[in-house]
């Protein structure tokens, strides 16, 4: 991830809206990351089922290594956008309970 992105900074209404807006570009950001990956993965095993070499081989196993690696850090995003959820919940309750 390009960002640090926490949800730590959630206390209201307004900061929930911030980190969202900096949570969809980091995983937009993500999304093009993995396109790339898959994409330079698939021609790499072209390339080793034409010339089927060791540095081709290495190769593709070094590109499906990134590939993997950026899938699981946009379910990280997901699973960081979640939780924002529940903080920013946690947060709405508590400033209306002090409230009443």
């Amino acid at each position: 991830m390009n960002a640090i992105l926490t949800t730590d900074t959630i206390v209201s209404k307004q900061s929930y809206f911030e980190f969202r807006k900096e949570w969809k570009l980091a995983y937009a950001t993500q999304i093009l990351e993995i396109r790339k990956a898959r994409d330079e993965f698939k021609q790499s095993q072209r390339e080793f089922n034409s010339n089927s070499s060791s540095q081709n081989y290495t190769k593709m196993l070094n590109l499906q290594r990134a590939y993997r690696v950026a899938r699981n850090e946009a379910t990280d995003l997901l699973y960081l956008r979640a939780r924002s959820k529940v903080v920013a919940q946690q947060s709405y309750e508590a400033e209306h309970l002090v409230a009443a």
